[in-house]
């Protein structure tokens, strides 16, 4: 059974230091974290109690921390400045695209230059120019560099808002960059960092094309994943082949169940199957939407399900519950589209991972997209575990 990325029922009251914002209306928590200079992360992580980041509601209360070394920012009711909203639609300006919620060019928001050009007592960072000649990009700094940095990261996949300054999310962003290109892991963006950067830059495949976190619709996530879903490369360890081979064999004996399955919901047999994998290695006495045994109340979210005595049945409710989803794909017993599959399945399991601006092991895990970063438990995330099972993607092309 795989973790959840869920947030916690209940909210843990925050000893964060920091500010409680109001919701207003049209309000994102993307809008929310750019006005106050925060990572989207940042914010999610410091709101446990928000279940379903992207419907915001007006009147509810999101807790804004203070950034590090920052005194907490005054409350929105004494601050005229409106809160920036995330455009419901594309940029306009030719070759722009969303990316972790975050117009590209970095520094075309005014109220994102008037926070750099206020930021008192901080570093200016060096030109580009000046770190191939020796110089560093490293904590405390601010800068167009810093923003223009943070903007290329984004595109290669990681996740990062383009604020300008270099804290401690853009260092924890470095690092993981650098280990993924086999550097030192200092944190500190140098000569080195900048050749690898420019080299993945120039990449080609699926594995080098940025992953553009644009929205959490079916459509947009539909779009996060074209290029990726049927571009990748199988990243397969020893035991992820086995468990790939097992899942096989699973599919050729129980083929009928799946398919009575895919004729009652107008579902692929093969992503009901890698669903069913995912979440309990194909047995058939377990719920399809979280793996718990069936024939008794769920333990596991979703827990606010029906008691399911039938295999089939728990697996035509699980599927259900996502139906405006698959519509919206277009998704049918006789699909192929690998795109629209891969937002099902993210859609299927929790967005957890979207709103971390980082792929999701559910998805990718067994081939070159993912490396790292996993949730061990339901709203738990490890920024360092390694999910050992085998994606959706992987197992739906061994079968294809």
């Amino acid at each position: 059974m795989h973790a959840r990325p869920l947030a916690p029922q209940h909210r843990t009251p925050s000893t964060t230091p920091g500010t409680e914002y109001v919701v207003r209306s049209g309000d994102t928590l993307w809008g929310i974290a750019r006005a106050h200079g925060l990572e989207l992360s940042e914010l999610v992580d410091a709101n446990p109690q928000i279940k379903k980041p992207r419907n915001l509601q007006a009147g509810m209360h999101v807790h804004v921390p203070a950034k590090r070394g920052a005194t907490p920012a005054p409350s929105p009711a004494s601050t005229p400045e409106p809160v920036v909203r995330t455009p419901s639609r594309a940029p306009t300006t030719p070759g722009e695209r969303r990316t972790s919620g975050v117009e590209n060019g970095g520094l075309s928001s005014p109220t994102l230059r008037a926070r750099i050009e206020s930021s008192a007592g901080a570093q200016a960072a060096p030109s580009f120019a000046e770190i191939a000649g020796g110089a560093h990009l490293q904590a405390g700094q601010t800068g167009p560099s810093v923003s223009e940095l943070q903007h290329r990261l984004t595109k290669l996949g990681y996740g990062v808002q383009a604020s300008g300054t270099f804290g401690p999310t853009t260092e924890s962003i470095v690092k993981r960059f650098q280990r993924d290109q086999g550097l030192g892991v200092d944190g500190q963006f140098g000569p080195r960092s900048l050749r690898a950067l420019e080299a993945a830059e120039r990449g080609e495949g699926a594995a080098h094309r940025p992953f553009v976190y644009g929205g959490d619709s079916p459509t947009a996530l539909r779009q996060k994943h074209a290029g990726h879903a049927d571009g990748f490369g199988l990243n397969l360890s020893r035991s992820q082949q086995s468990d790939v081979a097992a899942f096989r064999a699973n599919y050729r004996a129980n083929e009928a169940r799946y398919r009575a399955v895919a004729e009652r919901t107008n579902m692929p047999p093969e992503l009901i199957a890698a669903l069913h994998w995912r979440e309990s290695s194909g047995r058939f006495d377990t719920y399809l939407h979280q793996g718990d045994p069936l024939g008794r109340p769920a333990v596991h979210a979703p827990r606010n399900i029906p008691v399911f005595h039938r295999w089939e049945d728990a697996a035509v409710h699980a599927l259900s519950l996502h139906r405006s989803a698959a519509r919206e794909l277009g998704l049918s017993s006789s699909s192929s589209d690998a795109s629209a599959m891969a937002a099902y399945a993210e859609t299927y399991n929790g967005l957890g991972y979207h709103y971390r601006g980082r792929p999701s092991p559910y998805v990718y895990a067994g081939t070159d997209q993912y490396t790292r970063g996993k949730y061990v438990a339901d709203g738990v995330y490890s920024a360092t575990a390694v999910d050992a099972q085998v994606g959706v993607l992987a197992l739906t092309r061994s079968i294809g």
